[in-house]
């Protein structure tokens, strides 16, 4: 059975981080960041990392494309505006990233997937990433923040702990009770929780919207106050100001 690795860089001090790696024999760290760069833990920068990790005889990737969390295409989002795991794990991009995972475990090499969070539940790398790797036979292997191993299968049950605490219940009164889809479930549920939202990009797109709107507006008004063709200000009933529409059919 074909193996990989995921870490969260969070949880270590760099000298723990390459010290786990060799403990592991992975030869290979693929940064499934979208963003290569840590705001808090420079050491971790893709540059840096990557010298790093090159003095130790370890390789370095970046599956920012393929395996980021952070995919803009709007094909593989929820109706609910957040990235569809299971819809991605399927696009042409992440399929490419896979083949090229494959074929260098098939020349020899030992991968380790990375990101920043400390706990594989609370990442694409387990979530996303971990759960297609497992579903196509692999053996899934997350080290923790204390140095110590999980399984994907162990944290599949941390999701049903998680989100349905009384399934046993469930089995004991329910004759068509399937945990396979209590986990199915509760990986959407929490992909529902993390996945990555364009709620602030359409933010921005309406605030550029709204700007560009006032600013003609505002141009208009110029263009108004400025036509000989308007009454002056004198001849205005400050009773009755004239409204936009009175204005612009006045200046033509």
């Amino acid at each position: 059975m074909k193996k990989i690795y995921t870490i969260g860089y969070s949880a270590f001090k760099i000298e723990k981080f390459i010290a786990i790696l060799k403990q592991l024999k992975v030869t290979c760290v693929v940064d499934v960041r979208s963003i290569p760069y840590s705001q808090y833990f420079k050491t971790y920068d893709k540059e840096m990392l990557s010298k790093i990790l090159s003095n130790k005889r370890i390789f370095y990737k970046s599956f920012s494309d393929e395996f980021g969390a952070k995919q803009t295409d709007r094909r593989y989002f929820a109706s609910e505006g957040y990235l569809d795991f299971s819809k991605y794990v399927k696009s042409i991009k992440f399929e490419t990233g896979y083949q090229h995972i494959i074929t260098e475990i098939n020349s020899g090499q030992s991968f380790c997937l990375m990101c920043a969070e400390a706990d594989p539940i609370d990442c694409h790398r387990s979530i996303m990433i971990g759960r297609r790797f497992y579903s196509r036979g692999f053996e899934v292997i997350h080290v923790m923040n204390a140095g110590e191993i999980q399984t994907q299968q162990e944290l599949e049950e941390r999701l049903l702990d998680k989100y349905f605490k009384c399934r046993n219940q469930l089995s004991l009164f329910e004759d068509n009770y399937d945990k396979n889809k209590l986990i199915e479930e509760s990986y959407e549920l929490k992909n529902k929780e993390i996945g990555y939202r364009l709620i602030i990009e359409n933010n921005k797109s309406k605030q550029k919207e709204q700007w560009e709107i006032t600013a003609l507006f505002v141009y208009l008004l110029d263009y108004i106050k400025d036509s000989p063709s308007l009454p002056s200000s004198r001849s205005w009933s400050s009773s009755q100001p004239l409204q936009l529409p009175q204005l612009l059919s006045q200046s033509s």
